[in-house]
């Protein structure tokens, strides 16, 4: 098997992980920051919507931990495929010059604090059982801190795309699409509809 071949199978993963991380966002976010005060009313006052929306955040923390938890069991983490891309490595002088190399560890660097409050939420909270377990469910992390994370996985698996296999890489969400979702807007209005109807 060629390194190329390789590299194909190991970005493949990264990007599986990634698609898996980018739906989550977008309906986590979604369910958490509705378009209007009336559909974000229902949300919170809707104990299944409340479980669900839960649910996606955790799947979101767990799939981004894969990407970028430097422990040896999440192989297929943002840090080993940009080692294995260096000079020295499996990967090395495949197209990806030094300089972005360098941009993307910067990048990673920059967010590390986001990273680590990822992977204490992932190891004390959604993954394992932590006697601590309540001293970190508080932890406050918002969308804004998580999308800077998804971008950067989104630049690498384009880049290495068009850089080595001359190719585009369509990275946008398969299911996810805000324009068709209106689920929780319809509910809102039929229960503003339903109690308007009462009070006449």
């Amino acid at each position: 098997m060629t390194r190329e071949n390789d590299l194909k199978i190991e970005i493949k993963n990264v990007w599986d992980i990634f698609i898996n991380a980018n739906e989550c966002f977008h309906y986590s976010n979604y369910l958490h920051n509705p378009e209007t005060q009336d559909e974000l009313d229902y949300l919170n006052s809707s104990r299944d919507l409340q479980y669900i929306r839960h649910i996606m955040f955790r799947m979101l923390i767990i799939e981004l931990s894969k990407l970028f938890s430097d422990k040896k069991g999440d192989r297929f983490n943002i840090q080993h495929l940009i080692n294995k891309l260096n000079k020295n490595g499996n990967f090395g002088n495949m197209g990806i010059s030094d300089d972005v190399l360098k941009r993307w560890d910067a990048e990673i660097d920059n967010n590390r604090e986001t990273i680590e409050t990822i992977l204490t939420l992932r190891d004390k909270v959604y993954a394992h059982t932590d006697s601590d377990k309540k001293k970190y469910i508080s932890i406050d992390l918002s969308f804004n801190e998580i999308e800077p994370l998804l971008n950067i996985v989104e630049e690498i698996i384009r880049r290495i795309y068009s850089s080595v296999f001359n190719t585009f890489a369509d990275v946008e969400t398969v299911v996810f699409d805000k324009k068709r979702l209106s689920i929780i807007k319809i509910l809102a209005e039929e229960k503003m509809k339903t109690l308007n109807d009462l009070w006449i």
